[in-house]
């Protein structure tokens, strides 16, 4: 996992953070492909 040991931190508008909760896993898989992605493009540099 390339974000093992990384760190987060957010706020959220009162009355929102549940709906960021529930957003959130997305919000982390989106990323982890992401960073995946960049990791396959610079390795083939």
């Amino acid at each position: 996992m390339m974000f093992e040991g990384a760190s987060f931190s957010s706020w959220a508008l009162p009355g929102r953070a549940e709906a960021f909760r529930e957003e959130l896993p997305r919000l982390l898989a989106s990323t982890g492909a992401l960073a995946h992605a960049q990791g396959l493009k610079d390795a083939a540099r």
